[in-house]
């Protein structure tokens, strides 16, 4: 191997029973540099990670790791660690009941002289390594107190406290803000300069256009290609990883709102700690049907509250519902499902995939089982077609309905939530982050289902923290801060411009 090459991965083939996921993949990363992995949804980014992580030991798959030009053959992810690698996954991954510090050296505590973990001497250190990243969190806090993106920004401090030669960082700013995400980027860029390699899988392309040195192509578990910093172009990556041309990222699409659907006057909701303060503070808006509403705002500005009240999921102190002219009372989500709306949480592992242990099938069919019955019976046949019927629909990429939801990629996982919400053919369709964590060719699919939906009738909301996303798919555009609407733009107005002015007041 090349002395400049910090890594190499030759021929790795993984497979899973009949499934090959990986086949002779090769990849190589010189030392210091930020290396992106690409690839659709399913594609092996995160299996070839894992690989290198230890999470799959050497024996369970084929193929030799050089790290610094001798065999890496790591038994479990300790192994790797002690190696040099660390790696911050996808799916955050804590122990909520301890505080950050014991996170943080949960795999190493510190002890004082008498044999006993010295809490006072970790929280140091752990400030200290906060400090060294730009965190402002207390390291006496409870983990399960903070929230998504102070656990993933957390996480990826624990990484660079491991002194790591190689960071693997699987989609860390999926679930963080812009802010968190430029700060993280400016860590990033001052530990490559004191010679740490990261590997770096994303499906937002803009972000890799800007950092990335390299980029590898992966596409149905093979290495497609890599290319250097000067050859990146993006239609040329989207090419590589789908295989085929999908036009417009963004397909266009001609609104046709009908009749008003729904019509929400001063919605207040209480905040849950604190006495006094709301976080939806005196909203109104109206949905027609056929529209695509689109509510923009920084993370925190009360957007997911929003339609968490509407969908019965928080509580209310005041305020009105109207659906089709007539007042409506929404004061659970069997109430809101009643009326005809159906919601896509933020969080598909915290409440969208509420039956992770289970099939595909049972995820897409959980909510109208009802509605699947031969006399008093469940009829099996009705509930593999629906689902079978979904599979097509939504181009899940299964090995069948009967595989369980938590082997599936990310991306496919988030097909599956949106399945079950449209699976009760709502009338109102609430979805907040629909394509998030989910690759290009992914989301291009996910936009034409959305306007298939919005062209059948159906009215939707929805909430997306990318703003090119938000810009170009929406009919009419809400921007909240600190619990209030703020500005009301048509698609003639808008801008990502016009949106963050709105949403710094």
């Amino acid at each position: 191997m090349a002395e400049e090459y910090i890594l190499e991965m030759r021929k790795i083939t993984k497979r899973f029973g009949n499934v090959t996921a990986l086949e002779d993949m090769d990849i190589r990363v010189k030392k210091g540099e930020l290396h992106a992995i690409c690839g659709e949804n399913g594609a092996g980014k995160s299996t070839l990670m894992k690989i290198l992580h230890g999470y799959h030991p050497y024996g369970s798959y084929e193929g030799e790791i050089y790290l610094d030009g001798k065999p890496l053959r790591s038994a479990d992810t300790a192994d790797s660690q002690r190696a040099g690698i660390a790696m911050v996954y996808q799916e955050i991954n804590c122990l909520g009941t301890l505080t950050v510090s014991e996170n943080i050296y949960s795999s190493k505590m510190l002890y004082n002289r008498f044999g006993l973990v010295d809490y006072r001497a970790m929280h140091r250190a752990c400030s200290r390594i906060f400090e060294s990243v730009g965190l402002d969190i207390n390291p006496r806090e409870r983990m399960g107190r903070l929230g998504a993106s102070q656990q993933q920004l957390v996480l990826f401090a624990k990484a660079v406290k491991e002194n790591a030669k190689i960071i693997i960082l699987d989609e860390p700013t999926s679930s963080i803000t812009k802010a968190e995400a430029d700060n993280m980027m400016r860590v990033i860029q001052k530990l490559k300069g004191e010679g740490i390699t990261f590997l770096y899988i994303s499906h937002k392309l803009d972000e890799i256009m800007e950092l990335a040195d390299s980029c590898t192509i992966i596409r149905d578990g093979r290495s497609i290609g890599c290319l250097r910093r000067e050859e990146f172009e993006i239609g040329r990556i989207i090419s590589m990883m789908v295989g085929r041309e999908i036009g417009d990222v963004y397909p266009k699409r001609t609104p046709r709102p009908g009749a008003e659907k729904l019509r929400v006057e001063g919605l207040v909701i209480p905040h849950p700690r604190v006495k006094g303060r709301n976080i939806v503070d005196g909203v109104s808006f109206t949905l027609r049907q056929g529209e695509i509403l689109g509510l923009a705002g920084m993370v925190g500005s009360g957007r997911s509250e929003i339609v968490n009240g509407v969908y019965g999921a928080l509580m209310r102190s005041a305020g009105e519902f109207y659906i089709d002219g007539r007042p409506v009372e929404i004061g659970s989500v069997r109430d809101a499902m009643a009326c005809g709306i159906s919601l896509l949480s933020e969080d598909r592992h915290e409440s969208g995939l509420f039956l992770q242990d289970k099939t595909v099938q049972h995820n897409l069919t959980a909510s109208i089982l009802g509605q699947l019955t031969k006399g008093p019976f469940l009829s099996r046949e009705a509930v593999s077609a629906a689902a079978e019927g979904m599979v097509r629909q939504l181009q899940i990429r299964t090995d069948g309905q009967d595989s369980r939801v938590s082997a599936l990629s990310g991306g496919n996982q988030q097909k599956v939530v949106l399945g079950r919400c449209i699976s009760a053919k709502p009338e109102i369709l609430l979805l907040d982050e629909p394509t998030r964590g989910v690759d290009v060719g992914t989301k291009n699919q996910i936009y034409h289902l959305i306007y298939q939906l919005a062209d059948s009738g159906i009215a939707i909301v929805i909430i997306s923290s990318e703003l090119p996303e938000l810009v170009n798919i929406c009919d009419r555009y809400l921007v909240v801060a600190s619990g209030r609407v703020k500005g009301e733009l048509s698609r003639e107005e808008v801008s990502e411009e016009m949106i963050m002015r709105y949403a710094a007041q």
